[in-house]
């Protein structure tokens, strides 16, 4: 099995593009993710799965290229701080609590970041994942938080 190591830049640069994709040991991923940059467009499905493009390449200086990021949302009992992160939240209250967390899926896994409490479950569920993919698109703390924390 071959061991594969994973560096994260977190700031564009064309100096640091190149390093990154001359400097590296070819079983090296380089995710680029920045967290200055809004996104272009957001969207969401009712299964909880939600994608964010943006203008600049998020993935790929050494291996396939693309613009988004993708990730899911849960609606859960444990409550949080704004732009706070958890490693694990309690699986068997997955959405069934009023607590919204959002989670980057690809082109890594982060931990979970609480973005919001609402006044009941019912309201969570129908709101949770549209706010995770327009707070990803639009407010970089939380993209500090969710690319500051991937495992």
């Amino acid at each position: 099995m071959q061991k594969i190591s994973i560096m994260i830049i977190s700031i564009l640069m064309p100096i640091v593009g190149y390093c990154a994709s001359m400097c590296t040991p070819a079983n090296t991923y380089v995710a680029v993710l920045s967290y200055e940059y809004d996104g272009t467009e957001s969207t969401y499905d009712t299964d909880g799965n939600w994608t964010v493009t943006f203008d600049y390449t998020t993935y790929g200086l050494n291996s396939t290229t693309g613009n988004t990021v993708r990730g899911i949302s849960s609606c859960n009992e444990v409550p949080g701080t704004l732009n706070s992160v958890a490693g694990y939240i309690s699986a068997s209250t997955l959405d069934s609590g009023k607590y919204c967390w959002c989670e980057m899926t690809k082109p890594l896994i982060s931990e979970w970041a609480f973005i919001h409490e609402y006044a009941d479950a019912s309201s969570c569920a129908q709101s949770c994942t549209g706010l995770c993919a327009n707070n990803v698109k639009t407010v970089s703390a939380l993209r500090a938080a969710i690319y500051g924390s991937v495992w």
